[in-house]
């Protein structure tokens, strides 16, 4: 969202008009993940715009391309819990584990009941997952968090339950414009309920429209 599009070398670089933000708040989303391997593509300051525009409008976001830190980590009130969303990118910048283990701590120490780590990985439109992404999976659940929710190959992959805590490796395609396969015109929606501090899920299942 940021206020204008920039000059780049990349071959593919989005930029939405922030006269488009009305549009989320209408359909209620609140909440997002920047994170990603697109991040900056209208450059540092493309980026620092988009967070002015979405501040703006009341959303609030976590997550940057390049690092993990500080702005990493959103503990969120929602409902009768706090949650502790994480965003990552690990596609173009490898993921530092023991920073993201400090953050999971760090939100432990704000209060957190529930942890989400949202991480951008794995190669694009494979359905299975890597190796990395389960070793990184695994390390989150083991050093605190409770979900963990993946993104960036454009089709679904797998989910697993390691140590009773649920892992979708990738959801696939919301909104986007690649109507060249059955896969990648479908993904998945998780519903995620807290009640008693234990957590239940549902698994919606997405079709595009092309």
């Amino acid at each position: 969202f940021a206020d204008s599009r920039r000059a780049t070398t990349k071959e593919i670089a989005f930029r939405f008009d922030p006269l488009l933000l009305p549009m989320l708040q209408k359909y209620n989303f609140g909440l997002f993940g920047l994170a990603n391997n697109h991040t900056f593509d209208m450059s540092n300051a493309g980026f620092a715009e988009s967070k002015k525009n979405l501040t703006t409008a009341g959303f609030d976001f976590y997550g940057s391309q390049y690092r993990v830190d500080d702005e990493s980590l959103l503990v969120k009130q929602v409902g009768d819990y706090k949650i502790g969303f994480i965003g990552l990118n690990d596609t173009n910048s490898p993921v530092e584990k023991n920073a993201v283990k400090k953050l999971i701590e760090k939100a432990k120490n704000q209060g957190a009941d529930k942890i989400l780590v949202s991480i951008h990985w794995g190669y694009e439109y494979k359905e299975l997952s890597n190796t990395n992404q389960r070793e990184l999976a695994h390390y989150f659940i083991d050093n605190g968090a409770d979900i963990i929710i993946g993104h960036h190959p454009h089709v679904i992959q797998e989910m697993e339950i390691y140590k009773d805590k649920p892992i979708f490796y990738s959801l696939g395609n919301f909104v986007f414009d690649q109507y060249f396969s059955v896969p990648t015109q479908q993904g998945l929606a998780v519903g995620l309920v807290i009640k008693d501090k234990q957590l239940s899920i549902s698994v919606f299942p997405l079709q595009g429209q092309g």
